[in-house]
């Protein structure tokens, strides 16, 4: 008896230690995520001229609001680990090279491409955050996370194309859209292969991917 409770208050505490990475790095992290893939998009717009600058700012201040939920939740939950400190603090790195990136495109000193790449950045250094917390004991539930975090990183990558590819582009747009593109369909077709079926099949309420823009 005394074995059985031992083993599920190990779990209780696993599972409790699970939901606050959870609620205090990733999910925080997704939505960031969301509203910044958003800001890209409409920072390349302005910058064809096909958004006007109230659209932007109106982005930004949602863009904050995200940025100061993660930035708090995030700061009570950093030192898990050395590895997961690391990792948040490399975040707010590249958090705190927002208002200069916002600042080139309004001063107009950044054209599209530059604009991108530093929000791609952003983005990146948050989905290093998703591999580093996915790491757990049980090695199936990790391989399963580790490609539902691949799946919703190529949703990322659909994001740049959608802000690379906006009206015409120039060589070195399209350079980078090419490879883009390309290790998008790469992480489709590698993640399709190792989901579970209960994942693939998109009636099921597990395979929901973490949120994307919603730009297409």
């Amino acid at each position: 008896m005394g074995v059985i409770t031992a083993v599920t208050a190990g779990e209780s505490l696993e599972l409790r230690q699970y939901k606050t990475v959870w609620t205090n790095l990733r999910l925080p992290a997704y939505k960031l995520i969301s509203e910044i893939q958003r800001e890209r998009l409409s920072s390349a717009q302005l910058l064809r001229n096909v958004a006007d600058e109230s659209t932007v700012a109106a982005q930004r201040t949602r863009t904050d609001a995200a940025r100061d939920s993660f930035t708090q939740l995030s700061s009570t939950s950093k030192d898990r680990s050395e590895e997961i400190r690391t990792q948040v603090d490399a975040v707010y790195t590249q958090l705190d090279r927002l208002d200069s990136v916002r600042g080139e495109i309004d001063a107009g000193l950044s054209d599209r491409l530059h604009s991108v790449e530093a929000y791609n950045a952003i983005v990146d250094s948050l989905y290093g955050l998703h591999r580093k917390v996915a790491l757990i004991d049980d090695i199936p539930i990790y391989e399963q996370s580790r490609v539902v975090i691949d799946m919703g990183y190529a949703r990322e990558l659909l994001s740049r194309e959608q802000a690379i590819g906006l009206g015409p582009v120039n060589a070195a747009e399209r350079r980078l859209f090419t490879q883009i593109a390309g290790n998008r369909r790469f992480l489709i077709d590698q993640g399709l292969a190792e989901l579970d079926p209960a994942l693939r099949d998109p009636r099921s309420p597990s395979s929901a991917l973490p949120p994307t823009s919603g730009c297409g």
